[in-house]
Order: C-alpha cells, then sequence, then structure tokens
C-alpha cells in the first residue's frame, strides 16, 4: 500500500525574540480529505481561520525560544467538547473573562486562553487530549516549533535548509459518523473503540499540487540539513537512514540529548518528536525506511522508502 500524502500545512510564523504571540486556533469537526482515487473521509482537524479547509496536521505555530505565547482556541465543533495540550509544556488556561478555567474541556462556540512560555527550542505537538485517542486520530493534531535563540551555533551556523516530516497513519472505521458523533460523557476508553487496523499511511508531501515539505532528503556533500521528526499517529515509527549517513541527535520530545553520531535508527512512539542533523560526506542515492509497526507485533505493517539524494 502506498502512502496517501498529507494536506497542506498552514504556518503561522513569528520573527522577533521574546515577543508575546498570539496565534488562534480553531476546532473543527467537519472537515473532509479527497485521496487520489475521488473517495473522501471525514476529518477533525485545526485551522487558523474558518475559511481554510482541514489540514493534517493542523496549523503549525512557530515561534522563538523566550517567546510568550498565548493561544486563543476557538470550538466550533458542532457540540463536541475538545481541549488542547501540548506534551512537554505546561499551560495556564483561561476562560473568555480570562479567569482561571477550571473545566477540562472548551464547549461549542467558547474560546480559551492558552499562556505558556516557549522555554525550550524544539518540536512539540499540540493535540486534543479529550476522548484520547480518538479525536487525535480524527485529526486532532498540530506542529508547534520553536527555534532557538539568535546565535546558537548549532542551528543558525551550520544547517543549510530545515525539514519537517510528519508521520501517522489513519482506519477509516474511526472515521465514520456513527464512531465521530457519538456522544460521550467521559472520556473514551481504548476498549470502546473499533479494531485500529488503519488502511492509509502518511508522511507529509503534497496533495492537491501544493506542497508541504515533500518526504524527501535533498541536499550537497557536506550540508548539514536539520530534520524535525514526529509521529501524530497510533503506530510505532521506525525511522533508518542509509548507513552512509551521519546522524547527531539534538532534541527528543524538545529535552537535548549528548551529541551520538553512531545512530542511524530512531523509533517515535505515539506522540515522540526528534530533530536531528543528518549529513553525508559521500555522493549518495538511496532512500530512508520509515516503517509503521503495531508495537505487539514484530514486523511493520507499512514500510515507505523516503528518496534521499547527495550530490556533489
Amino acid at each position: 500500500m502506498r502512502v496517501i500524502p498529507c494536506l497542506l500545512c498552514c504556518m503561522l510564523a513569528f520573527c522577533a525574540t521574546g515577543q508575546i504571540k498570539r496565534p488562534m486556533i480553531i476546532g473543527r469537526t467537519s472537515g473532509s480529505i479527497t485521496f487520489e482515487n475521488g473517495s473522501e473521509m471525514r476529518v477533525f482537524g485545526f485551522t487558523g481561520r474558518l475559511s481554510e479547509p482541514i489540514n493534517l496536521p493542523g496549523t503549525i505555530i512557530e515561534a522563538r525560544e523566550g517567546d510568550s505565547l498565548e493561544i486563543d482556541f476557538w470550538n466550533v465543533s458542532q457540540g463536541n467538547p475538545h481541549d488542547i495540550r501540548i506534551r512537554g509544556i505546561q499551560l495556564q488556561k483561561r476562560n473568555e473573562a480570562h479567569e482561571i478555567y477550571t473545566d477540562d474541556n472548551i464547549h461549542h462556540m467558547e474560546h480559551g486562553y492558552y499562556s505558556f512560555i516557549a522555554s525550550h527550542a524544539g518540536t512539540y505537538i499540540y493535540y486534543c487530549p479529550v476522548n484520547y485517542p480518538l479525536d487525535v486520530q480524527a485529526g486532532m493534531f498540530g506542529i508547534l516549533l520553536v527555534k532557538p535563540k539568535r546565535g546558537n551555533e548549532i542551528y543558525h551556523t551550520q544547517i543549510s535548509q530545515e525539514l519537517l516530516w510528519c508521520g501517522f497513519e489513519m482506519d477509516t472505521t474511526w472515521h465514520t459518523d456513527s464512531v465521530l458523533d457519538a456522544e460521550r460523557d467521559e472520556k473514551l476508553q481504548m476498549s470502546e473503540t473499533p479494531a485500529y487496523r488503519p488502511q492509509y499511511f502518511f508522511i507529509n508531501d503534497k496533495r492537491n499540487g501544493q506542497p508541504t515539505g515533500p518526504a524527501v532528503l535533498n541536499a550537497k556533500v557536506g550540508e548539514k540539513v536539520l530534520l524535525r521528526l514526529a509521529n501524530t499517529g497510533l503506530m510505532e515509527h521506525i525511522v533508518t537512514f542509509p548507513k552512509e549517513m551521519k546522524l547527531t541527535v539534538l532534541t527528543k520530545n524538545a529535552a537535548p540529548l549528548p551529541a551520538h553520531d553512531e545512530v542511524n535508527t530512531l523509533i517515535l512512539k505515539p506522540l515522540d518528536t526528534y530533530e536531528i542533523l543528518v549529513s553525508s560526506n559521500a555522493v549518495l542515492n538511496g532512500f530512508v525506511s520509515y516503517a509503521f509497526k503495531n508495537e505487539a507485533q514484530e514486523t511493520a505493517v507499512q514500510i515507505e522508502k523516503i528518496p534521499v539524494l547527495i550530490t556533489k
């Protein structure tokens, strides 16, 4: 089964360090994606404007280390309560009167304001924890990119390009109206969901002719590429690079790691992220193996090949 590429990401770009950023994120449950064979699948998602189609992953928020952010989350989900969580970041949530919000969820047509300081550079996944993992599988996830302070030598003097590969998979039986529209007073348990057997596997590529940062790696010999990996699916993702390539792991889940150049395989569990420097000192025409695997199984359910071309 080949990869069905994901939709165009919407990017919110921020430039100045130490400033206050106020991105708006709209939670919606009335979107759909269309596959190349013409079939459609209903999805939830996060957008930056009501006029935007739902894209997967949702709106990408970009900030710089030291910035203060206040996410304005507006829930227009036709009755479903939702919330936002960012792994590795403590959020302070307030209501429209800017009082501390005590309810776990933001209800239909309400706003919730999530404040935090981007203290650490790294790649983060923001997502809806309500009815986990159903709402995440439905499409309620996005990426927060916190870039380091200006002057960081690793990030700003050695890097020729930056790439984001967001991997996820989807099971159409989880996207029927009967499942997505079911009313629940308590958080959904895994035992209540259909068996998870995804038919579609995604690595951000392009859809409808619009680029999202294709899942390819093109560089010159000796160039260093900053590659961000994010697993927004429910399976384990195993990413294996050609042995000729040099990998330096910078962060895992936005936490700095000691530099280690000997690895060529990274394992991402659901909601994991990595930031790595990738380079090659030789001409190379190969591929990165991107495998989707259930933890309980020995072999991968799906393996995709991402082209790698290193030229002089």
